[in-house]
């Protein structure tokens, strides 16, 4: 409870905007006893309030007087504006002892500790900022952050556990293609080999019946004898096409070449890139 001095006393100032349960009042001369006395009753409630005040703030009196550089009272005010005692529901904003706006990110029950971002030198888990409460809304667990800079954003913004993803491009979930149907999923190489090991296409042996209609050129001669002399000619005549342009006889076709490896990488850019884990 505490005191009414208007009401409890004879000799107090008449109530005002200042002080609408009134105030007190000085004798007119000493011992004229026509001021407010100051009672046990009065001095106890003072006492009260102040060590009320520290107790809600967790504070033990040092048995120092207060003092502009330590003032045990003012720091009491400070630390009860962020005392847990009651539930401040996520969304609950409250500007701290600094002067920045804090937004409650987790449901916090009363607590016996002190819950001050300032005195602490860092925001509570369960206080962010409003700039950090707007990231950790936007950028949920499992979101993607992308940068120029290389720090972290739990570091930039105290939201959130991060991993690294590095060496990597991110490619989009495709249900239908085995190679990119898992979320997670890495796979690809940065290089690709050709060899010349055969006649096949994605890996599969043509076959005689499979081969094409074709045909081939080839030189024609032909041999004439003299009878009289008893000599032969060989007369080159035009080239010639086989007649045979199906497929049903085996021939070869000569290979040359040798493996090489290529850069399958596109054109790109470098950045810093992390996935939120919690």
């Amino acid at each position: 409870m505490a005191i009414n001095i208007g009401t409890t006393y004879d000799n107090t100032t008449d109530p005002d905007d200042d002080h609408p349960y009134g105030s007190a009042k000085n004798e007119t001369t000493p011992g004229a006893l026509d001021g407010t006395p100051l009672e046990k009753a009065w001095f106890d409630d003072v006492l009260g309030m102040q060590q009320s005040l520290l107790k809600a703030a967790g504070i033990v009196p040092n048995g120092n007087p207060d003092t502009v550089q330590a003032a045990q009272y003012l720091q009491a005010i400070i630390n009860t504006r962020w005392y847990a005692l009651v539930d401040y529901a996520v969304g609950t904003k409250i500007v701290g002892s600094d002067g920045v706006t804090y937004v409650c990110a987790t449901a916090n029950g009363p607590a016996s500790s002190v819950q001050d971002p300032v005195s602490e030198g860092a925001p509570r888990s369960i206080w962010l900022t409003e700039a950090a409460s707007m990231f950790d809304m936007l950028n949920p667990v499992g979101a993607i952050y992308m940068s120029h800079s290389s720090t972290s954003p739990a570091t930039l913004f105290g939201v959130g556990t991060w991993v690294r993803i590095k060496g990597k491009f991110i490619a989009g979930l495709d249900e239908s293609d085995s190679s990119f149907n898992t979320v997670g999923e890495t796979g690809g190489s940065k290089t690709h080999s050709h060899a010349a090991t055969g006649l096949s296409v994605d890996g599969h042996a043509i076959t005689i019946a499979q081969m094409p209609s074709h045909s081939h050129g080839y030189l024609h001669n032909t041999a004439y004898s003299n009878a009289g002399s008893g000599q032969t000619y060989e007369v080159n005549n035009s080239t010639q096409q086989t007649t045979d342009t199906g497929g049903d006889e085996e021939h070869d076709h000569g290979i040359s070449g040798s493996v090489a490896s290529v850069t399958a990488i596109p054109p790109y850019q470098v950045e810093y890139i992390w996935r939120r884990t919690a």
